[in-house]
């Protein structure tokens, strides 16, 4: 990131390659790399959509792992869920059983008077 903060301070100041002229073909008073406008403008927006697919790349695994996180969340309640409903379901079966025993039991003595 830093590298491209200084690249770009570099392009968009043009101060630097004011002092002096030079011509193709002539020594450079200073060590580096000439680059045309066009090859400048090229390289920031290579870089720049470097950058842009970096963010796209983080982006993307911060929403895959929350949503993960978020199926393992929602499986466990599932989970927890289905046993409450399980449990409901055998204490309604209970409750039916045992009311009809009684009413069975209770038309039982109906029956003997």
């Amino acid at each position: 990131m830093l590298k491209v903060l200084v690249i770009v301070s570099f392009l968009l100041n043009n101060s630097f390659a004011q002092s002096t002229i030079l011509n193709k073909g002539d020594t450079a008073p200073y060590t580096g790399v000439l680059l045309t406008k066009e090859r400048a403008e090229k390289a920031m927006k290579a870089e720049k959509a470097k950058i842009v697919l970096e963010d796209l790349r983080f982006t993307q695994e911060r929403l895959i792992k929350y949503h993960k996180d978020d199926a393992s969340l929602q499986r466990k309640k599932l989970s927890q869920e289905k046993f409450k409903s399980n449990i409901y379901n055998i204490g309604y079966f209970v409750l039916g059983v045992v009311l009809a025993s009684y009413a069975f039991k209770i038309q039982q003595e109906i029956n003997r008077w």
